[in-house]
């Protein structure tokens, strides 16, 4: 028989007074919904940049995206404005791409939110463990 679900809270099955719980791939798997968004709309979009397949659009963005968040001040100033982060990582793949479009990128950025957003979801079993925590008296907070 495999390991129990709780086994985390631990041989005295104690928990902390008070836990700070992140959403972000925590409870809500937005990692996943980030991949496939950009897939969907890298296959939207491959049509209208010309000589580009989806791949070919997907690989740019995330090389794109790993040299922009690498750099310490890129990252403090897009952590504090995540849609400046996103805008500037297309806006730079894009004009990388020698398709610098302002309008493309902004039709981009809104296309990818929102196709991210709808895929947005709960991890299995996030609210029945959320409530186990709760019942076993540890206050808790959910950061975004």
């Amino acid at each position: 028989m495999g390991p129990r679900r709780y086994e985390m809270i631990g041989e005295s099955g104690s928990l902390p007074e008070a836990m700070l719980l992140d959403l972000d791939d925590t409870i809500i798997a937005l990692g996943a919904a980030a991949v496939g968004a950009w897939q969907d709309v890298c296959a939207r979009f491959a049509a209208k940049l010309g000589g580009f397949g989806p791949n070919d659009l997907l690989n740019a963005f995330q090389e794109h995206r790993t040299w922009y968040w690498t750099d310490p001040e890129r990252n403090q100033r897009g952590r504090m404005d995540p849609n400046l982060a996103q805008q500037e990582v297309i806006a730079g793949t894009l004009k990388h791409l020698g398709l610098d479009s302002s309008s493309l990128a902004s039709d981009l950025a809104q296309s990818y939110a929102e196709c991210r957003d709808d895929a947005i979801q709960l991890f299995p079993s996030a609210i029945e463990t959320l409530g186990h925590l709760q019942g076993k008296g540890s206050d808790g907070a959910i950061v975004a």
